[in-house]
């Protein structure tokens, strides 16, 4: 059977405690160990109950949101995410919890709190879900830079460049970006992918995750930046790798009856992302996500003869790290350092 995520809700309004335990009993996936309404309560219940993922309010009496997130990143790292009414897409606050460690945030509303949270129920429920599946690490506040440049007036006269700088420099270049939540899978970008030595020209908008799953896996996870990660996989309508969903099985000359896919089935649980023990070829991978994909190299059978992850599956065994105490420190340690900082 599989483990529920264990969330603790915090916030002081008690109708939002009690809409947020209202959404998250509809989900067989969570399961609500306790509520706080402020950080000193949830010490205490993160002692007693251990969650997988914490829901935070900002304006909170006796200590902010904020300053118990930062306090929480860096003496006990788990995942967290906001729903406060100051959590606005590109509010300075957002941004603030975002960089001390927040996964992702939710914006509550202003008016008609409990309507309108009840509409973003489903939102809620999938933005828990993808935190339960981060990897958190300790947060160190960051130091100031031992040298720093000094500051010149508007009308200060500075030297040109020297010109042999611009020339140590590569015909490429690479620009990562990543949405809320992804800021701790950039410090760590290339650190997880293995080594294959491979070389394919990945197209535009096409994203790929290599992941590594149980004890010695390796699943290869091809998707569309504008994905909408849901519908029927048989559907035209269903855009994965900004196409329908049907044209990749086309493409590839694979028939979705022979690969056990049901039409019906939701991209979200429809087994297309293939595992294996060793990272796969560049051509190989290449094939997966490539709009003319090559069709007489056998990758179709290949493909056929692997064993297949869905998306779903993908999360709930991907090798990851969930230790998120850190092991120089007790949870009695950082609780009672939490509130007190």
């Amino acid at each position: 059977m599989q483990r529920k995520i264990k969330v603790l809700i915090v916030d002081d309004s008690a109708l939002v405690r009690q809409i947020l335990v209202e959404i998250l009993k509809t989900a067989k996936d969570m399961e609500v160990v306790g509520t706080a309404s402020d950080p000193f309560v949830a010490r205490e219940r993160i002692k007693e109950t251990n969650p997988d993922v914490l829901t935070l309010d900002v304006e909170m009496p006796r200590m902010d949101g904020l300053t118990f997130l930062a306090n929480l990143m860096r003496l006990r790292p788990m995942p967290v995410v906001m729903v406060s009414s100051l959590t606005e897409r590109g509010a300075e606050t957002t941004l603030k919890a975002l960089e001390l460690g927040a996964i992702d945030f939710v914006s509550k509303p202003k008016i008609d709190v409990a309507g309108t949270l009840r509409d973003f129920s489903d939102e809620i429920l999938d933005k828990i879900r993808v935190a339960a599946g981060a990897r958190v690490h300790a947060r160190i506040p960051p130091s100031m830079p031992a040298n720093v440049p000094p500051k010149h007036s508007a009308d200060a006269i500075l030297p040109a460049n020297s010109a042999s700088r611009m020339l140590r420099t590569t015909d490429r270049i690479i620009a990562v970006g990543a949405s809320t939540g992804g800021t701790e899978a950039i410090r760590e970008l290339l650190t997880g992918l293995p080594a294959g030595g491979w070389s394919f020209a990945l197209e535009p908008g096409a994203c790929l995750d290599f992941v590594p799953v149980d004890e010695a896996g390796w699943c290869v996870r091809f998707y569309g930046f504008d994905d909408a990660f849901k519908g029927s996989i048989g559907e035209g309508e269903t855009e994965w790798l900004g196409a329908p969903a049907p044209l990749w099985f086309a493409r590839r000359g694979i028939d979705m009856a022979a690969a056990g896919i049901a039409p019906e089935t939701d991209l979200q649980m429809a087994r297309v992302f293939p595992v294996g023990m060793t990272p796969p070829s560049s051509n190989f991978v290449e094939w997966l996500f490539s709009s003319k994909p090559v069709t007489d190299a056998g990758f179709a059978e290949r493909w056929l003869a692997a064993e297949r992850f869905s998306a779903q599956e993908i999360g709930e065994r991907a090798n990851l790290p969930h230790d998120h105490v850190p092991p120089t420190q007790s949870s009695q340690e950082w609780t009672d350092s939490a509130v007190e900082t």
